[in-house]
């Protein structure tokens, strides 16, 4: 099992970790968001809406839903740390069974809205965002970077 010290995330000895806290913010959900939906900040109305690859509005992706949300509800974002749920949750935004694949990166999804992919999109015209590496079947260590268009 991985220990999870912070000091084990630091990148120099003696800096500061480089692994957010588990922060979260709470824009008001536009649709229902499953617990680990991959969301992104609409431009014009600042709702959580569903990340999807497929375009550069929804690509980039601001974090993992940390609990589920209803329509018009608080959506509760988490954009760093390990974000552990049971396997039917991942299930229910991987699209797969029996949760994440230990040791795999995943990423937003360019065919499906609010689902993650541990295969990277590769059609010329989507983007490539990373959202973070599976620890275990419960667990992912969120991490983010800038989304690639391909």
């Amino acid at each position: 099992m991985l220990n999870r010290n912070m000091a084990d995330y630091s990148g120099i000895a003696g800096t500061a970790p480089v692994l957010a806290h588990p922060s979260t913010f709470g824009p008001t959900a536009a649709t229902a968001l499953p617990a680990g939906t991959p969301v992104s900040i609409d431009a014009t109305s600042g709702e959580a809406v569903k990340a999807q690859a497929n375009a550069a509005a929804t690509a980039n992706c601001a974090g993992l839903c940390r609990f589920s949300a209803a329509a018009g509800d608080r959506a509760v974002v988490q954009y760093g740390d390990v974000l552990e749920l049971t396997t039917a949750q991942w299930d229910a935004v991987t699209g797969g069974s029996g949760g994440l694949t230990p040791n795999a990166r995943y990423y937003v999804s360019s065919a499906t809205a609010g689902l993650i992919t541990a295969t990277p999109p590769v059609s010329e015209g989507t983007f490539v965002s990373p959202v973070g590496l599976a620890l275990s079947a419960t667990e992912l260590l969120v991490t983010f970077a800038a989304p690639i268009v391909l």
